[in-house]
């Protein structure tokens, strides 16, 4: 029996094998014989190793490069879903929709992408983490609504727990005499659909500031109630941004309902004692579900 990380290995061989021969025809069988294992090995390998099917994965991987495609040259839309594998415009613009709740032609108007939606290539080390480490069986619980206070910034959501920013924030919140009560939030940038980048921020409950003057930076963030997707995610900083790749790639699956990317989506110690701006996370993921 393999292990996990020759699992991952296996895997791997054939992810690298689809990324060099994305423009051609790609079936199980050329796949399987990439990895060194026999088709049906290979097929439920793939799936418990990325949490999709091999096809699946190809499709997720083609449309992203489509989208990137569409924003980086002004090719016809025709052209651009034939070279990914798509006989008509109209299939591809199904297609897209599915994928980034859009039309081609919107999307490449607007300038700009869904973060959550693409799928970069996954990597031996991703894969190993998802495989040991991750737990995508998420709890749906209940939460009230929440009004919270502190500094926003406008960022990539790849720096969304930039630890050098957060602690600048954390130092400018004195008013703050209980630091087990902050929360990061993530809060979608509410002038675009679509978007790059988040307004990200260190908040805490805003009935729990003492006193002193707010400062000018400080805004309130309400948080609505109602049912959320809670994730636990025990792991680097870095790794934090795989676990939410993976949350919004494999969870509508695993729960009643479907994850809400549009509404502000929590992250906050796990532990009353812990801390956001460690190395090393214990964080618990809310992400809200459609009403």
């Amino acid at each position: 029996m393999l292990s996990a990380e020759e699992k991952v290995d296996r895997v791997q061989h054939s992810v690298d094998y689809i990324e060099a021969h994305m423009f051609e025809p790609l079936d199980n069988k050329s796949l399987a014989r990439a990895s060194g294992l026999s088709l049906y090995h290979f097929q439920e390998t793939f799936r418990e190793i990325t949490g999709c099917a091999p096809s699946a994965y190809v499709h997720r991987r083609r449309l992203t490069l489509a989208a990137e495609d569409l924003l980086g040259t002004g090719r016809d839309l025709a052209v651009v879903a034939w070279d990914y594998g798509y006989e008509s415009l109209p299939t591809f613009s199904r297609a897209f929709r599915r994928q980034y709740g859009v039309s081609p032609g919107r999307y490449r108007r607007e300038g700009t992408d869904f973060w959550f939606n693409g799928l970069q290539p996954f990597r031996p080390e991703q894969l190993l983490f998802r495989q040991t480490k991750l737990d995508l069986e998420p709890e749906v619980v209940e939460l009230e609504r929440t009004v919270l206070r502190g500094a926003m910034r406008e960022s990539s959501y790849g720096d969304q727990l930039n630890r050098d920013r957060f602690v600048a924030t954390r130092e400018q919140m004195e008013s703050c005499d209980d630091e087990r009560s902050i929360e990061l939030v993530s809060v979608a940038d509410p002038g675009s659909v679509l978007r790059r980048s988040n307004v990200n921020g260190f908040l805490v409950r805003a009935e729990e500031l003492r006193g002193g003057t707010p400062h000018p930076e400080y805004r309130d963030v309400e948080l609505p109630g109602g049912r959320y997707a809670k994730f636990r995610h025990r792991g680097t900083r870095a790794e934090l941004a795989w676990t939410n790749n993976f949350i919004w790639n494999e969870a509508e699956s695993k729960i009643d309902g479907k994850l809400d990317y549009l509404a502000p989506m929590r992250i906050r110690a796990a532990r009353p004692d812990a801390a956001l701006l460690d190395d090393e996370l214990d964080v618990e993921i809310y992400v809200p579900l459609r009403a």
